[in-house]
């Protein structure tokens, strides 16, 4: 349970760093896209409700209710911004449980830029340099062979749970499970950046956080919790790097030799 805890308390422990005069630089530009695809996302949503509202026009109404304009008028103008709340208030939970995904893809050669700068400015840790063209590319394809992890896992815990959910009492269990899972998926996705950086592969990483579970656990069930607070999502894709970079410098480091000696032999 120590371990738990100790990884939960390194988002805290990562917030002081965000506006690290020597880091800050780079924590604006994850920042910015995670809003970015949040604006896109949400005007894209607005735009589907907005013109099934207009189409319900004054015309609508039969001849003899025409004096009735002017109320109907206002009714559907009251009703356009009741929705508009409305779909902003659910578009923030939605976007904390599923939005930061396409965010994470994104911003995945920033957030890289990050992590290196929180190494070399806190860590004292200087990765070895690769051009700007190659990071990205890297970046990308990382992001990519994490999903080829994730997708058949939530696949197979999509599955179980849908089972378990139509099982009284039983259905808790599902969103325990579900829950645990997020958390191990986030872990696994923002503690890949220093991983990265050290040049580790993903399977190097499995090995590696498999080692420290608790930790590993404590750290995604903060930043799983974290993703569901509306707005402050926000500032969760920088804030989880930082704190992953610094965790894997107090704690995983010293497991670095050995797994990648195991995986590579």
């Amino acid at each position: 349970m120590k371990d738990l805890f100790l990884g939960a308390s390194y988002v805290l422990l990562g917030s002081r760093y965000l506006l690290h005069k020597k880091i800050r630089k780079f924590v604006f530009i994850p920042l910015l896209i995670n809003v970015a695809v949040f604006v896109l996302f949400f005007y894209w949503g607005y735009d589907i409700l907005s013109a099934k509202l207009q189409s319900y026009q004054v015309s609508d109404l039969p001849a003899w209710l025409s004096w009735m304009s002017g109320i109907f008028d206002w009714v559907i103008t009251t009703i356009k911004w009741l929705v508009t709340l409305i779909w902003f208030i659910l578009f923030l939970f939605a976007f904390s449980l599923g939005g930061s995904i396409a965010a994470n893809f994104f911003a995945s050669p920033f957030t890289g830029l990050l992590c290196e700068s929180m190494d070399e400015q806190v860590n004292h840790f200087t990765a070895e340099p690769r051009p700007i063209f190659k990071l990205i590319t890297l970046a990308l394809s990382r992001e990519i062979s994490k999903w080829l992890y994730y997708l058949p896992r939530l696949i197979g815990v999509g599955i179980v749970c849908l089972v378990l959910y139509f099982i009284p009492v039983v259905n808790i269990l599902a969103t325990i499970f579900l829950y645990l899972f997020g958390a191990w998926m986030l872990a696994f996705q923002y503690l890949d950046y220093p991983a990265d950086n050290r040049h580790h592969d993903v399977n190097v990483l499995k090995k590696i956080l498999k080692q420290k579970k608790m930790m590993t656990y404590g750290f995604g069930l903060a930043i799983f919790t974290l993703t569901l607070v509306p707005m402050l999502n926000f500032i969760i894709l920088p804030l989880a790097t930082l704190s992953a970079t610094k965790l894997w410098a107090d704690h995983y480091e010293s497991l670095n030799t050995t797994n990648s000696n195991e995986v590579n032999e």
